[in-house]
């Protein structure tokens, strides 16, 4: 339908106006005809200059239908009514007033010059028959709008000049610039409240009267169109003005309010768009988003003021620039906001920053201004060009999900009295944003890339990066303090840390060095290792730390008390200090996986209890000179001393070869407090080679080896002790022997207890005693032959060698000389067995040099036959190892082994051997029946064919079978899965062995056997649920269940991943790493109603808390774990671990005891009659005991029994191990053998050891308890 208006310009109102206005008052005398002039008093139709009043109780009531009408002012009476015909237009060119009503049809017209007033009685019903009322209402000059009436006037269309709206509501609101008309603009007045229900299309300039400080208010409900011209402002604007939207909101133009705010409230979902067409951004002044679901379409959003939400704002991926505030974070005014799209929100002003912290708001970017938080910041990503961000709030977060790019402008991350968070989720870049922090809580905490510059410096605080393979890359960034949280990543470029340097669960990787300048303290890593480190100034202390590369180039290192700064691979120390901490007594030192170089680092006196450790080469010159503690090497390489430039060699402590091979090649002048080569270390002079020594004493329990061409110096206050476990070795080639010489003079003293192994070798100069061999020799031919002994020590009484081993020997081919004719005696032996020296030669050799009063040594010349001084045959599993040693062997072509079932035959034919010289030959006889006696001799043929019998040996070979209680797990094994294997365990001592692979998680519920022992065969044992993975119960008293080695995964959301209830006897986990995927207030392991549980080296992860104890004893040793609770009368005394997080209730105890543990180690399943190593590892100054046992030790005792210290071994076995009690030298190695006695066979016997200290009081520390099974 169109409607046709009929307009009169208001300075054609003025005009009719000024003459003097007339009173026209209805009478309705005739009829409703308004044109007609007996229905008015007095009788004239009114004009444009009358004013008119329609009162009520009229015969009949106005109608405007043959023509137009045109008035200067109308007032409808209550009860008045004035109707307009279609088509027609009544025109006011003042003011209307309305109390009554107003009738008009679909295309008639009312339109208003002045005041509108519309009374709480106003109607605008619709003609009779008309499916609608008046259109509209026209406002086309300066005046106010106010309406009482509760229902709503028809639109209101403002066309010209000033309008003030007061109160009311209208249909639909129309602000725009009509021709001809005087400028036209929208006040609201003071404390207005105006509302419209439909659309309002606003296109001029809207404000508010500039007096008064009331909220006034304009809600459109339907929606708004804004086209306001930029440029165009009102002539009076407030603050207190609100322009609420309750629907969509369309903008063509950039304009915005002056002054005052938007509020956009929908109860549903609503849309900010930008028209085709439209160049620049939707702007407001201040907007509030308070409810609703909104969504920006077609062009980007501005904000020139604040920003307020607590409503969801979809950018759809454009842009949002916020010159003032940004308010949408919980507490803040405005509550709860969210921007569930992409985009990217600009901060170009001063304002506050306050959003929520999930999901928080997308991606930022500040240009300009100052940016104070007030509270947690959380973006998708953040990047700063310019101006000021400050953290104004104490305690402060700011969270970025993606990337934070620091381009520009200034940081400033937590006030004096508080602290503040930046964590980044994504990549740090940073070129050029300086940074202030002055709190020393303040973290700035990175998960992904970091890539920064010099200019990086927070001046207090951290700086902690964590994430899985990341970078950290950048032109040499500098970090104050530095902290490795998590993951892994790699370094691209040298860094600068100048004040702490940590590492938590993080690896590091790449070229780059983390070089330490400044004053450092504490640098620790815990479960991960840094890279490549390098100290260049300042004062460096380290407590545990790991690296792979270590530098000094200047600067002081000191490592503290207790602590290990570990090198994987090689340190290279150029200049500056180190030194170890001269506090306290704990072991504490540098140890270095391969090289460990030093060039002109000062190390000067260190602590006693320092330690220098090297995996390969050490390389010093006379500037390293160190009077305390020990230089060791143990490795799985060949190690070597060095000296690097300008020479010569330095001053050692004392040097302990722990493991592996240390080798001296070329011309070697050691100068050290002492040489210990331990057990399963080797010290090497290599060929052509000359170690010189000066006044060190060796201790050999490992072995000492001299090459071919090779010679040991050693001076009158140097001496060798090998023990029973040692041997000194000196094998030369003809020509070229293996040498032991005098440096200085010589007068050396040198006692092998251990094994002697010597060919072809040279002895001298040896101090008044000799050589003394109380030990053993090796196998033929390093007998001791083909040797010569020269040059006797002077004085009165001296020897050459001294025999002091109880067993009887047979040398070959050594020769004796005296070239300045000084000495007393060539061989001394005062007791033990015969000696037969065979073809001796030399000046001093024969009975009249020999000390030997009671005639043990004979002299005699080669043997015209066969020698052998041992045969022997070892029992096995079905079979029999034989072996014999030939001492000197005569015209033999070959060697006869012969075997018969009894002692007088008959003897057949097992094998021939060639003869091979002196030498020590083998033999195994195999596929023997079980517990069948065995008879064996031994012969040798001639090359004339001729049979010597050379000896005679017995043996009786036991079951080859797996013991019976011994119980397999795996592919190959008796069961599929680890819950068979408990369920079938009926022996009492039950040994389940599990081959590596995942498993279902099992239980163990009220065993009814005295001992169970489930042990994972090799590393990979997984056993993986998502209930209880582990569940054991009922253990009873005077029995125990060992688990060793097995990993378990799983859920914690329900129930603990591993659940230990209501056992009386022992529970043990040793190296069990229990790894909780979610720990939703359920630990990992819980203990409950227990008598004794012991952890031994368990790594646990997970759960809430990691370890729960509830009416319960339990022992943790080594190993690691986050949070540990103690309640209900429970004990938890913990070793060797420091968790963060220790709860406990006042009925229970929760300990942490001071030192280490002593470790013992030796193989789980051990076959019979074979050797094996077993070291035991404690603590150097205390007193240490070792036992054997069927059961446990007690773990919860002041001293001590007696009867721990014997030897218990379960099925009435014995087993010739003894009991260890030392001095606490610190490792103790030893070689044991079960013997080949079926009896124990599947015996689980229990290793257990511990240390016993008085200072500063008495404390007592256990090994954790490992098992050995006895084997086939």
């Amino acid at each position: 339908m169109r409607f046709i208006r009929l307009l009169l310009a208001p300075a054609l109102f003025a005009c009719l106006a000024s003459a003097a206005s007339a009173q026209s008052t209805w009478t309705g005398a005739v009829s409703s005809d308004w044109h007609n002039a007996a229905n008015w008093s007095p009788a004239a139709v009114p004009g444009p200059s009358d004013d008119v009043t329609v009162a009520s109780g009229t015969p009949s009531k106005p109608l405007v239908s043959t023509a137009d009408a045109a008035v200067s002012s109308l007032v409808v009476a209550f009860g008045g009514r004035v109707s307009i015909a279609d088509g027609r237009t009544l025109a006011v060119g003042a003011d209307l007033v309305l109390a009554g009503q107003l009738v008009a049809s679909p295309g008639s017209t009312l339109s208003v010059v002045g005041d509108v007033d519309l009374a709480a009685t106003a109607q605008f019903p619709a003609a009779q028959g008309s499916p609608v009322g008046l259109a509209s209402i026209e406002l086309l000059g300066d005046g106010e709008f106010t309406s009482l009436s509760p229902l709503a006037v028809p639109k209101l269309e403002i066309s010209g000049g000033t309008r003030f709206l007061a109160k009311g509501r209208t249909l639909a609101l129309d602000l725009a610039q009509h021709a001809g008309l005087s400028p036209v603009e929208l006040l609201l007045a003071d404390g207005a409240d105006f509302s419209v229900e439909g659309l309002a299309t606003l296109a001029a300039p809207v404000g508010s009267k500039s007096i008064g400080a009331a909220t006034r208010t304009l809600t459109v409900e339907g929606g708004v169109i804004w086209s306001v011209p930029e440029g165009a402002v009102a002539s009076e604007v407030n603050a207190a003005l609100r322009l609420r939207c309750e629907g969509d909101w369309a903008a063509s133009t950039g304009s915005a309010l002056a002054l005052g705010e938007v509020e956009l409230a929908s109860s549903g979902s609503a849309a900010i768009t930008v028209l085709p067409g439209a160049m620049a951004p939707a702007t407001f002044r201040d907007l509030h988003i308070l409810e609703g679901s909104w969504s920006l379409t077609g062009g980007d959003l501005r904000v020139l003021g604040n920003l307020g939400t607590n409503a969801s704002l979809d950018l759809g991926g454009a842009e949002l620039e916020v010159v003032g505030d940004l308010d949408c974070s919980p507490g803040g005014f405005f509550g709860v906001g969210t921007f569930p799209g992409g985009g990217l929100i600009r901060l170009t002003g001063d304002g506050i920053i306050n959003t929520s912290s999930d999901p928080g708001v997308p991606s930022i970017r500040m240009e300009g201004g100052v940016r104070t938080t007030v509270t947690n910041v959380t973006t998708e990503s953040l990047d700063l060009l310019g101006g000021i961000w400050s953290s104004g709030d104490p305690n402060t977060y700011i969270t970025v999900h993606g990337d934070l790019r620091l381009e520009g402008g200034h940081l400033e991350l937590g006030p004096s009295l508080g602290f503040g968070r930046v964590d980044v989720q994504g990549d740090l870049i940073q070129t050029g944003t300086t940074i202030s922090s002055p709190h020393p809580e303040n973290r700035f905490k990175v998960r992904g890339d970091w890539s920064s510059t010099a200019g990086f410096v927070l001046d207090e605080g951290w700086v902690e990066l964590l994430g899985e393979q990341t970078l950290l890359e950048g032109s040499s960034p500098t970090f104050k303090r530095l902290r490795f949280l998590a993951g892994s990543r790699d370094l691209l470029t040298d860094i600068t840390v100048l004040r702490g340097l940590e590492l938590y669960y993080a690896t590091l990787d790449g070229d780059g060095w983390i070089e330490l300048d400044g004053d450092v303290p504490a640098v620790q890593t815990t479960q991960g290792k840094f890279e490549r480190l390098r100290v260049v100034g300042g004062a460096v202390t380290f407590a545990e730390a790991r690296t792979t590369f270590l530098e000094q180039t200047g600067g002081a290192i000191e490592v503290l008390d207790g602590a290990r700064l570990r090198v994987d691979k090689d340190a290279t120390l150029y200049s500056g200090s180190y030194q170890s901490s001269a506090a306290g007594s704990a072991p504490r030192g540098l140890d270095v996986g391969r090289d460990l170089i030093v060039h002109g680092t000062t190390f000067g006196t260190q602590n006693p209890a320092h330690y220098l450790r090297v995996g390969r080469e050490f390389g010093a010159n006379a500037g390293f000179s160190t009077t305390a503690g020990t230089l060791e090497f143990a490795n799985s390489y060949t190690g070597e001393l060095t000296v690097t430039a300008p020479g010569p060699e330095p001053s050692l402590p004392l040097l302990l070869v722990k493991s592996g091979v240390l080798r001296v090649d070329g011309d070697y002048l050691l100068n050290a407090d002492g040489v210990e080569v331990l057990f399963g270390g080797r010290l090497e002079v290599g060929g052509g080679a000359r170690l010189s020594t000066a006044g060190v004493p060796f201790s050999v329990s490992g072995e000492l080896a001299v090459e071919a061409g090779a010679e040991l110096a050693l001076d009158a206050g140097s001496s060798i002790l090998v023990d029973h476990l040692g041997r000194l070795e000196l094998i030369g080639a003809p020509g070229t022997p293996a040498a032991l010489v005098g440096h200085a003079g010589g007068g050396y003293a040198a006692v092998v207890n251990g094994v002697f192994a010597a060919r072809d070798f040279l002895v001298a100069d040896v101090g008044p005693a000799g050589l003394a061999l109380g030990g053993s020799y090796a196998p033929a031919p390093d007998d001791m032959r083909s040797g010569e002994f020269s040059g006797p020590h002077p004085s009165p009484g001296s020897t050459l060698l001294s025999l002091t081993h109880a067993p009887t020997k047979a040398g070959y081919g050594l020769t004796f000389s005296d070239p300045l004719g000084v000495g007393t005696y060539n061989v001394r032996r005062l007791g033990g067995g015969p000696v037969t020296l065979h073809g001796s030669g030399g000046s001093f050799a024969g009975e009249s040099g020999d000390d030997d009063p009671n005639g043990l040594i004979d002299w005699l010349p080669l043997p015209a036959q066969t020698q052998v001084a041992v045969f022997e045959a070892k029992n096995g599993p079905e079979r029999v190892a034989l072996s014999f040693e030939v001492g000197f062997e005569l015209a033999t072509d070959h060697y006869l082994l012969e075997s018969a079932p009894g002692a007088a035959g008959p003897f057949t034919t097992l094998v021939e051997l060639p003869a091979q010289g002196p030498a020590q030959y083998l033999f195994d006889d195999i596929g023997l029946g079980a517990n069948v006696p065995v008879f064996y001799r031994l012969s040798e043929v001639l090359g004339d064919g001729t049979v010597n019998q050379l000896g005679l040996a017995d043996a009786k070979p036991y079951s080859a079978a797996l013991p019976g209680n011994v119980l397999t797990v795996g592919p190959s094994g008796m069961f599929a899965d680890i819950q068979s294997a408990v369920d079938a365990a009926t022996a009492q001592s039950t040994v389940i062995r599990v081959e590596p692979g995942t498993y279902d998680g099992f239980q163990v519920i009220d065993p009814s056997v005295r001992s169970l022992t489930i042990v994972a065969d090799g590393p990979g044992v997984l056993v993986e649920d998502y209930d209880v993975a582990l569940r054991i119960a009922g253990v009873p008293a005077g029995a125990d269940l060992l688990l060793l080695g097995i990993d378990v995964k799983g859920n914690t959301s329900i129930k603990p991943l591993v659940e230990v209830v209501d056992c009386d006897g022992f529970v043990s986990f040793a190296d069990l790493d229990v790894g909780a995927i979610s720990g939703l207030g359920r630990a990992a392991l819980s203990v409950s109603g227990c008598a004794t549980v012991s952890l031994e080296d368990c790594d646990i992860t997970g759960g809430d808390p990691t370890l729960e104890v509830l009416q319960s004893k339990v022992y943790v040793t080594g190993g690691s774990m986050i949070r540990v609770s103690s309640k209900q009368f429970s004990t938890l005394r913990i070793c060797e671990v420091s968790p963060v997080f220790k709860l406990k209730d006042g009925t229970s105890t929760l300990e942490l005891l001071e030192g280490d543990c002593p470790r013992v180690e030796v193989p789980i399943f051990q076959s019979l009659g074979e050797p094996f190593t077993l070291s035991f590892d404690a603590a150097q100054g205390q007193l240490a005991q070792l036992a054997v046992a069927a059961t446990t030790l007690p773990l919860d005792i002041l001293i001590p029994d007696l009867w721990q210290m014997l030897l218990v071994v379960q099925l009435g076995a014995s087993i010739p191990l003894g009991t260890y009690a030392g001095d606490g030298a610190g490792l103790v190695v030893d070689v044991f053998e079960l013997p080949p006695d079926p009896a124990l066979l599947g015996a689980r016997l229990l290793l257990q050891g511990w240390t016993i200290d008085t200072v500063p009081s008495l404390s007592i520390r256990f090994s954790p308890a490992r098992p050995l099974v006895g084997m086939p």
